[in-house]
């Protein structure tokens, strides 16, 4: 038994992040949450993900708002073309999908005053290296390591949204935020 309840949307929402590059889609026409699913309907069908039981219990809202808020007075570091940076980060996507998800890390590097990133994967049949525009010249070096299996839904989504930025933003111990003025993601940092 279902029940169609019509509410104000929640302040929060936990969509299953597989699910992220499909809010563009065209053709949705519901979107459904459920107490442990997240559903897009489509005139031929369903696309649904269960919500984790750690999102369901305990979501911790007010942590990641506090991050965020660290992290936008951290230093921007670089802002890309989100639809550039999509591009280069679809196609490591395909360089390491032999390779385990545990493998699919990403470095990015930059020196001071510089006007593009350096992006490298490297796995044991070889090194995949790409250089990718930034917005302005780098401020401060810096080298971070990303983990392209989980957040290469999000590029892809972001690279369908028209002229939309990406800044990443961070400190020499903080998490990286990403931020596109809309959307913030904090991705921790390799231990």
């Amino acid at each position: 038994m279902s029940e169609k309840v019509k509410a104000a949307m929640p302040d929060t929402l936990a969509v299953p992040l597989f699910l992220v590059p499909h809010l563009a889609a065209e053709g949705i026409k519901e979107i459904h949450l459920y107490k442990t699913a997240f559903a897009l309907q489509f005139a031929c069908g369903v696309i649904w993900q269960p919500i984790s039981i750690k999102a369901q219990k305990g979501f911790p809202h007010e942590k990641i708002d506090a991050l965020i808020k660290t992290g936008l007075k951290c230093e921007k570091r670089f802002s890309v073309k989100a639809n550039r940076f999509s591009t280069v980060a679809d196609r490591f996507g395909m360089y390491l999908g032999s390779a385990k998800k545990e493998e699919w890390l990403v470095g990015i590097s930059a020196e001071k005053d510089d006007n593009e990133i350096k992006l490298e994967a490297k796995l044991p049949q070889g090194v995949f290296r790409e250089r990718l525009r930034v917005e302005g010249p780098i401020k401060s070096t810096f080298t971070l390591d990303w983990p392209l299996d989980l957040l290469l839904p999000l590029f892809t989504y972001l690279g369908k949204q028209k002229d939309c930025v990406l800044d990443v933003n961070f400190g020499d111990d903080t998490p990286y935020l990403l931020t596109t003025g809309k959307l913030f993601l904090i991705v921790d940092r390799r231990k």
